[in-house]
């Protein structure tokens, strides 16, 4: 295809809306394919995919990729890719694909993998993967520590757990340990072949033509060149004697039956078991003679040398900053935008990779290069401009005060910072104070959550990331040793300052690289140190200046220094750690110990926080609107810990914390007889039940569950609890597993779930229930109107068009019943034309019918209004009267176009079960909207209802909501 034409057909890059699909061998290219013509009538105008590159066999959610070359054939073949795209764009919509450039899934399916643990670091892929060849431990010098063995290695080892066998298709010697298969390095293949070759000298004869091919095979493997430096050449030649030998080998092999038996013969002894000493040495010897060590898995959180996906050993890091690197795993990308397939990428990590700003640089300019475009990569602005080449998104977490630097070619996040203000706008701040101490009453414990974080963060560094922080240690003395002022530094002083750094980090990560040191980085940095240096009572102060200064890259004033590119490597390699710390210490541990209201423990946010000002939310929307305007917005994604409808439905909960203190309290004293005692200590503690009251509530249905429905959410309530407990690590572990907390717990879930339905405890229970479940469906259809006409790209994860309560993966992860779906949208598609005129066709609300109703009428008003969204200014609305706290209102203007989005929040006291609505002027008295004298003399109609309002009627709140719940007026 013609560069130019290229360049027309991506020149409206925006997305309107986007819809999240998470692809698996459950849900295909196929099944996508029926859904497209449904997601385009309700409005979507871009699909937003889960990873769709070969990944590994089995996988649930595409990020453990083993082939960048290729489409998963679990989710479909190429061709069916092809009928998808082509479903897609016959509907006129796009396709958003999610990568994953920052890691890839070990095992015996990735190729890659493969030849690295064959050939160590004479592999032509060993630069492809972040290893560290020469680390701290120097048994593992020039290894890779593989750490898959259920025991230890030893008793591995002595009780014959580990097999050798000969491929006899390939020519190859193979490691067998339980399902796991592992190459063997060429080099080390004469410890088999050569071993009682005396014996096969005196079966076939010294001079037998065979017997002397096979000495040679021998010599050729012992002589294969040996890599010290990394030399491309010599990398060819070694692969090409090395295969030379192999063939050779298997020639030999059919050729003489006696060599062939003589090889098995040999492979048998080398298996070991207890009363063979003598077997278990050569198996020992043969085994480290590998390029890897295998290793009792626990051990990996002590000495692991490659870099991970956080803490998940099957997940290692890519060198992504290598130029090979890049451009091999781009290589499909690439060509799926040149033959316009795809139309926009999600980046998946990115605080993962070496140089995030530089990475989307890349990209773009590779990415212009095939669309014929210019980029030049020297602007001083990049985020959100129009003049990217294409539309490119990150899932880069922001900390509450923290803004993304111009200097990121991107056009947004993915959405969570307007989650958590979503979240936050339907809060209740004026009781922040009661429900902390409604919590720590029912704990029995004050939890401070800055040193909570802290003191999580470093048992991460003591458990799950412990190898990384010693390697950065290890860098860090290396550099101070170089220097006369800093040479007394002693390691552990190091390790302790470094630590102390690290647990005060307020953000994920800093962002300074060979070209970038910006001004908010070197202030995190500074605070961070700053805060250590307070912490620390005997720790030399002068330690954490010299930290600091070489976290600045400031320590060494020659920049073309050797030491200088030390220095710089230490501090992005710190860089490359402080995130995944982040994640696991704070959205993980910290998160799950902290159980205040779990409607906040999100990603990106920040618990101790609690509700926000309407003029806070219009000010961040604002914000928004001229720094990202293009960025998606968001109130459920697969990594969310819970469902959108699950916070809207806990939100409620903040309007009434005197209620919530007696009901939980009743709750705990009724079902205190199911819990189990050891000790004197009563599973689960007061914490854990704390959260698993919120997560029943958060997911009880309204209809009455039958049976299989109730063993259903058991299960799932149980499944949630214990992945919530391990995280937390209070009482278990995902590393040490409390069997007996474990099934403590699980117990008193059944007992609770599973008891009679004239139990005390449900009386108590069902009634709130359904008042919480009310509530919560006006907050999600308040917030979902939000969403869908603020700044921004508003996503919609798969089946939240109707109510889903989900909680976190893999719960969230389920795949979606879309017939359900398309039965509720063609009730309501009728709708869609004519508009409503009795609210009573969406009862029972259970039915989820106005959720889908609202949804699909303001994603077709986006799609036939989009300049109005997409360039549209953000105006809010003063509202007065005695509600006013209670409603949320702006205008979204573009041109001679203008629309007024007014939502009901914070409505426990107005509805009820038999008036469900807040609607009419009973509920709002004197609340009224103050329009901007510009738009005082237009006239207005609602997009739900059709109802036309005169000028003079847009005032009055009970007016305008008189007929539903929320209003978006389109000026006429």
């Amino acid at each position: 295809m013609e560069k130019n034409t290229l360049k027309e057909e991506y020149k409206d890059k925006i997305p309107v809306s986007t819809y999240r699909l998470q692809f698996n061998r459950f849900f295909t290219f196929r099944d996508a394919e029926k859904i497209v013509p449904y997601l385009k009538e309700i409005g979507i105008s871009h699909i937003y995919s889960s990873p769709l590159l070969w990944a590994k066999t089995g996988s649930l959610h595409g990020y453990d990729i083993i082939d960048h070359s290729s489409i998963n054939p679990e989710i479909g073949s190429e061709n069916d890719f092809d009928k998808f795209v082509n479903t897609v764009a016959k509907n006129k919509m796009g396709i958003i694909l999610d990568i994953v450039p920052n890691h890839m899934g070990l095992g015996s399916e990735n190729k890659w993998w493969m030849d690295v643990l064959e050939n160590g670091q004479a592999s032509e892929y060993a630069d492809f993967f972040d290893i560290d060849w020469n680390p701290l431990k120097k048994e593992l010098s020039g290894k890779v520590l593989m750490p898959v063995l259920g025991d230890h290695y030893g008793n591995i080892l002595i009780n014959g757990g580990f097999d050798f066998c000969f491929d006899s298709k390939l020519g190859r010697f193979k490691l067998i340990y339980a399902d796991q298969v592992f190459p063997i390095n060429p080099s080390s293949y004469p410890l088999i072949l050569e071993h009682n070759i005396d014996k096969l000298e005196f079966y076939v004869g010294i001079n037998n033509k065979d017997f002397l091919e096979y000495q040679s095979i021998i010599t050729a493997f012992k002589n294969l060149p040996k890599i010290d430096e990394r030399n491309a050449e010599k990398i060819k030649e070694r692969n090409r004697e090395k295969e030379i030998a192999y063939n050779r080998l298997l020639e030999v092999f059919y050729k003489n039956k006696i060599i062939a038996s003589f090889i098995k013969e040999n492979l048998l002894e080398h298996k070991c078991s207890p009363d063979n000493p003598h077997a278990c040495k050569k198996v020992h010897n043969m085994l480290e003679a590998q390029p890897y060590r295998l290793a009792y898995w626990r051990v990996s959180s002590d000495i692991i040398n490659y870099r991970r996906f956080f803490d998940v050993n099957a997940l290692i890091g890519l060198k992504t900053e290598n130029n090979t690197v890049f451009n091999i795993t781009h290589s499909k990308i690439f060509d799926l935008i040149s033959r316009k397939k795809i139309q926009g990428l999600r980046v998946d990590h990115p605080d993962g990779l070496l140089d995030p700003v530089n990475y989307f640089k890349k990209l773009q300019f590779e990415i212009a290069q095939r669309l014929g475009e210019n980029f030049y990569d020297s602007k001083e602005k990049f985020l959100s401009s129009e003049d990217l080449p294409f539309y490119v998104i990150a899932e880069k977490i922001l900390a509450p005060f923290e803004k993304l630097s111009p200097e990121w070619a991107i056009y947004g996040t993915v959405g969570y910072e307007f989650l958590n203000d979503l979240t936050h706008l339907f809060l209740e701040n004026k009781n922040a104070g009661k429900f902390s101490r409604i919590y720590h009453k029912f704990i029995n414990n004050k939890i401070d959550f800055n040193e909570l974080i802290i003191k999580c963060k470093k048992l991460i560094m003591k458990t799950a990331l412990t190898s990384e922080l010693s390697t950065l240690v290890n860098s860090l003395s290396s550099i101070s040793q170089k220097y006369y002022a800093s040479r007394d530094y002693t390691l552990n002083s190091l390790r302790d300052g470094l630590t102390e750094v690290i647990a005060c980090f307020p953000v994920y990560r800093t962002y300074i690289s060979a070209g970038s040191k910006s001004g908010k980085n070197l202030d995190y940095i500074k605070w961070a140190v700053g805060m250590a240096r307070k912490r620390s009572m005997s720790t030399d102060p002068s330690l954490y200046d010299f930290i600091e200064r070489v976290l600045l890259c400031e320590f060494e004033p020659d920049r073309q220094s050797e030491i200088y590119r030390e220095i710089l490597n230490f501090a992005m390699k710190f860089q490359q750690y402080t995130a995944p710390l982040m994640a696991k210490g704070f959205e993980d541990t910290g998160f799950y110990n902290y159980n205040r209201l779990i409607a906040l423990n999100e990603v990106g946010g920040n618990p101790v926080n609690f509700g926000i000002l309407v003029n806070d939310f219009h000010n961040h929307n604002i914000s928004r609107l001229n720094n990202t305007p293009y960025g998606l917005i968001t109130s459920s994604t697969h990594d969310t810990k819970c469902s959108e409808d699950v916070k809207a439905r806990l939100c409620v909960l903040s309007e009434i914390s005197e209620l919530w203190q007696k009901k939980i309290n009743k709750w705990s004293r009724v079902n205190k007889s199911r819990k189990t005692r050891v000790d004197n200590d009563f599973i689960p503690d007061r914490n854990d039940e704390y959260l698993f009251y919120q997560a029943l509530l958060g997911i009880w249905p309204d209809i009455k569950p039958d049976n299989e429905e109730v063993k259903k959410i058991s299960r799932r309530l149980e499944n949630y609890m214990i992945k919530a407990i391990r995280e937390a690590k209070t009482h278990t572990s995902w590393i040490n597993v409390n069997i007996q907390y474990e099934n403590a717990l699980t117990d008193f879930i059944k007992r609770v779930i599973n008891s009679p339905e004239n139990h005390l405890f449900w009386k108590e229970f069902l009634p709130f229930q359904k008042e919480i479940a009310l509530k919560g469906y006006l907050n999600s259809i308040s917030q979902k109107t939000l969403k869908l006409t603020s700044p921004g790209i508003p996503d919609i994860y798969q089946g939240q068009e109707v109510w889903k309560y989900n909680l976190v993966d893999p719960d969230n992860r389920v795949s979606v019943d879309f017939n359900k779906s398309q039965e509720v949208f063609n009730e309501i598609k009728p709708l869609l034309k004519q508009g409503i005129s009795d609210i009573s066709v969406f009862l029972p609300l259970e039915s989820g019918k106005i959720k889908c109703f609202l949804t699909s009428t303001l994603l077709n008003f986006r799609q036939n209004n989009f300049n109005l969204f997409k360039k549209g200014n953000y105006i809010p609305i003063a509202v007065e009267g005695v509600k006013s706290d209670n409603i949320v209102a702006f205008i979204r203007n573009f041109e001679n176009k203008s629309a007024v989005i007014i939502v009901p929040r914070l409505v426990y006291h107005m509805i009820s079960l038999k008036n469900p609505f807040p609607l009419g002027e009973d509920i709002w008295k004197d609340t009224r909207i103050i329009l901007p004298e510009k738009f005082n003399e237009l006239s207005w109609q609602d997009i739900f209802t059709r109802k036309i309002f005169t000028a003079s009627e847009t005032q009055n709140i009970g007016n305008i909501l008189g007929n539903f719940p929320v209003s978006v007026l389109f000026s006429l």
